[in-house]
């Protein structure tokens, strides 16, 4: 979850790369834009000798470079402005204990090589890092929208079921193998903190949509979800405070189709997972929030695929009863959030002059805003069917019948309404037959 595209939040924060690996690609074509100087300077300091064909661009972005060597394929970042060096050495510490722990799906970083240990280069006011590329190509054909200033946000898609089982699978992995590292001192967002984010981003965003609302329904049923939800979600959240200050792990925090890595086997033509990127969000926090976007980013919220995901994550990683029975209401209140933000790029354009969005954009606010719905419900009734609303009528005679013979009384001064195929006599309809 993300307040806005750049200031920090407190879910992930809002300063993530969306580049996904997209020169992999055949429907994706390499771009041949102009690698900036100070990366090529960048991928120098950690790979001096470098030529000009040794450094390719990675689709449409310009603060990642890869580098191609003879002991093989590296990225060099450039990570966003504001950031900080120890931000950078908690990532970095993360990846190598995820990789310590099992986890083969995650890169690692490379050192510098006049500098033994030292992974962070800090240059022109920047910080680079240089890390292990992981193989394969983004599964979903189009995984994010790119709006007129550049900016890319990640639209939802499901994956294959298998992909997204391994997804979970590895993702509880991480967290297992990470808890270590998220200690007090470490970059985090408390659970604690979600809702009053939430809320100033729902609040920014209704400011934002309001003048579209009266003619586009999906900001109203938008507007509707969340002003139910985040007071039913909070006093979920409010009647667990264990599992809210409950022990966290390091967390991506911004889990999307487009940070997910896939490829096919020579003999296998099984679609594998072969890497999770864009880790630039990582943080200490709860595991609730990486499950709620493996089930709502990743094909929407149903009761059949929420508990799809906790039983492949559980398999691989604990989670108390309260945590589980918490996920609803944490789910809830990042799509209040994320499904804002989308329908803000869907049907809030910013200039006069901006190009309407693309269905895809659309399709992506369509299907968070229905898991939203759900969860509405879910958090407020609990995963059940609600109970229905149409009257049980009792088809007895008022004179001759009675709540315990046929049902519930027909109300004083309605007359009760005939059953299907039954056609309705001046008196009032026929006592159907009784079933045995």
């Amino acid at each position: 979850m993300r307040e806005s595209r750049r200031p920090s939040t407190t879910g992930p924060a809002a300063t993530a790369d969306y580049t996904a690996r997209m020169i992999d690609r055949p429907d994706y074509p390499a771009t041949s834009h102009r690698i900036a100087p100070d990366l090529v300077e960048a991928a120098r300091a950690f790979f001096p000798g470098l030529a000009a064909d040794d450094l390719r661009p990675v689709g449409a972005s310009d603060d990642l470079v890869r580098v191609d060597t003879p002991r093989g394929s590296l990225c060099v970042r450039r990570w966003p402005r504001g950031t900080g060096s120890g931000r950078v050495r908690f990532v970095h510490a993360a990846l190598a204990a995820a990789r310590d722990g099992g986890v083969e799906h995650v890169g690692t970083a490379v050192p510098l090589p006049d500098a033994p240990g030292e992974t962070v280069l800090a240059q022109s006011a920047r910080i680079y890092d240089a890390q292990t590329w992981q193989p394969g190509r983004v599964e979903v054909r189009r995984p994010y929208e790119t709006l007129p200033d550049g900016e890319r946000v990640n639209l939802p898609a499901p994956l294959p079921p298998p992909v997204l089982a391994e997804l979970v699978a590895t993702v509880a992995r991480f967290h297992a193998a990470t808890r270590g590292l998220a200690r007090p001192d470490a970059p985090s967002v408390p659970l604690a903190s979600l809702e009053p984010a939430v809320r100033r981003s729902w609040e920014a965003n209704r400011d934002r949509l309001r003048p579209a609302a009266p003619r586009t329904p999906p900001i109203q049923r938008w507007v509707r979800a969340g002003e139910r939800l985040l007071g039913e979600a909070t006093s979920a959240l409010e009647a667990a405070p264990e599992a809210l200050h409950a022990t966290p792990a390091v967390i991506h925090a911004d889990l999307w189709p487009a940070h997910v890595l896939t490829a096919r086997g020579s003999d296998d033509p099984t679609e594998r997972l072969t890497g999770i990127v864009d880790w630039t969000e990582a943080v200490a926090g709860s595991p609730l929030l990486d499950l709620a976007h493996l089930v709502t980013h990743f094909g929407g919220w149903t009761a059949d695929s929420a508990e799809t995901v906790l039983g492949a994550y559980i398999d691989a990683a604990p989670l108390t009863p309260d945590q589980r029975r918490l996920l609803p209401a944490v789910a809830g209140l990042d799509l209040i959030a994320e499904t804002g933000r989308l329908l803000v790029v869907a049907y809030g354009r910013r200039h006069p002059d901006d190009a309407p969005a693309t269905s895809a954009a659309r399709a992506g606010a369509e299907s968070l805003l229905r898991s939203l719905e759900i969860l509405t419900e879910v958090v407020a009734h609990g995963d059940r069917p609600s109970r229905s609303l149409a009257r049980r009528w009792d088809y007895s005679s008022r004179r001759g019948g009675s709540a315990a013979a046929g049902g519930a009384r027909t109300p004083a001064g309605r007359r009760p309404a005939p059953s299907r195929g039954q056609r309705p006599t001046e008196g009032g309809p026929d006592r159907p037959p009784r079933r045995p």
